[in-house]
């Protein structure tokens, strides 16, 4: 018969259970540290399902006194058989003490109590804001289980919670701690972009003493609720904003002991077609000085070229034709008999006498050549 510890909960039920074997079937008895249990009371013996004795023991409201050792004694013509069965009894974890709320001025020490008890001994540990409390700071100790605040600052306000745990459960209890002085901006509002037509939300978390109130302003003017802005104390809310909700909005606390305010600014552009026109305006600037830079460097590369590739350089730059003698260039013209174009022109090269700058000079026979043009222009 195979029997394993058993873990009751103080003051609810448990149940031991022995499923002894053998023929004739063995008769149970119960015991508790050798005394024998005869039921009535808490204490009920009952039979399981296809079982004729009372092979089951039920505690009602189980009591730490309960915790001990239980036997189940099998009897039969042939012999007694027994099997021990451990009961432990557990607690879960309760405050005996809890933090309550606590306002103090700047500077000074506050206590946050904390007591709690359970089975197995709870462990205890302290969140500010949702966060574990660092005990890194020396301005934080803890006293047993409860906490203490040394040299109280304005950021040390806000909501503390005390956490307690064992194997059975988890409780938390909360307390606020305000610092009396001006109220605080815990969470500012922060910039915002939008485009035309989108909603801009914009939070403001406030604490301090004296129940500040919270005022939202744009371009320092009070705002106030309408069909497009939903305000509250800590958000400020801008249905379908246009390009004149741009601006700067600022997040106005104020209490019997001073004030805090936090500004954010609030960008709009226009419609989406007109950001993208706006953003390849934008690109083009800097597209611009690539292109130039791409041609400053094929010049370069074209006079260092010919710098260093003389005889082969037939061509200019611009793709006019050289010659031994110069550069050549023949104008064409059409027009009267007798013009250029009737065979009555001639080319003529020259160089500069320094050597350093070719020139192209062209005449005709005629006095008065005609450039060739279209017919239909003349």
């Amino acid at each position: 018969m195979n029997v394993e510890p058993v873990v009751g909960l103080l003051n609810e039920q448990v149940t031991l259970q022995c499923t002894p074997r053998g023929s004739p079937e063995p008769e149970v008895t119960w015991e508790k540290d050798g005394v024998p249990i005869s039921g009535g009371g808490r204490f009920v013996l009952h039979q399981g399902d296809n079982f004729h004795s009372n092979n089951l023991l039920t505690i009602r409201t189980v009591s730490l006194s309960d915790e001990g050792k239980y036997t189940c004694v099998s009897v039969n013509a042939l012999g007694n058989y027994y099997a021990d069965i451990p009961l432990t009894v557990q607690e879960p974890p309760t405050f005996t003490t809890s933090p309550t709320d606590v306002s103090a001025h700047e500077g000074e020490t506050i206590s946050l109590p904390c007591e709690v008890r359970g089975r197995p001994v709870p462990e205890v540990f302290w969140k500010k804001n949702g966060m574990e409390v660092s005990f890194t700071d020396p301005r934080f100790r803890l006293d047993g289980t409860s906490l203490s605040i040394l040299q109280l600052g304005r950021n040390d306000m806000g909501t503390y919670s005390c956490i307690a745990l064992n194997s059975v459960r988890v409780i938390e209890s909360w307390a606020d701690v305000i610092v009396i002085g001006p109220p605080h901006i815990q969470t500012a509002p922060s910039n915002q972009s939008a485009v035309s037509g989108e909603t801009v939300d914009f939070e403001c978390s406030v604490i301090g003493s004296s129940n500040p109130t919270v005022t939202w302003l744009k371009d320092d003017q009070p705002l106030k609720d309408n069909d497009r802005y939903t305000i509250t104390e800590e958000s400020l809310s801008i249905k379908s904003v246009e390009p004149q909700d741009a601006g700067k909005y600022t997040c106005y606390a104020e209490n019997s002991e001073g004030i805090d305010q936090a500004d954010a600014y609030l960008d709009v552009d226009g419609p989406l077609v007109i950001g993208v026109q706006k953003h390849i305006g934008s690109s083009f600037k800097y597209i611009l000085p690539l292109v130039l830079l791409f041609v400053v460097v094929i010049v370069i590369a074209y006079l260092l070229w010919k710098r260093r590739n003389p005889s082969k350089a037939k061509y200019d730059l611009f793709g006019v034709k050289k010659s031994s003698a110069g550069v050549t260039f023949t104008p064409i013209y059409k027009g009267r008999p007798g013009s250029p174009s009737q065979g009555g022109s001639k080319s003529e090269t020259k160089k500069d006498p320094d050597g350093m700058l070719e020139s192209i000079l062209s005449k005709s026979e005629e006095e008065d050549p005609t450039p060739l043009v279209n017919e239909g222009q003349l």
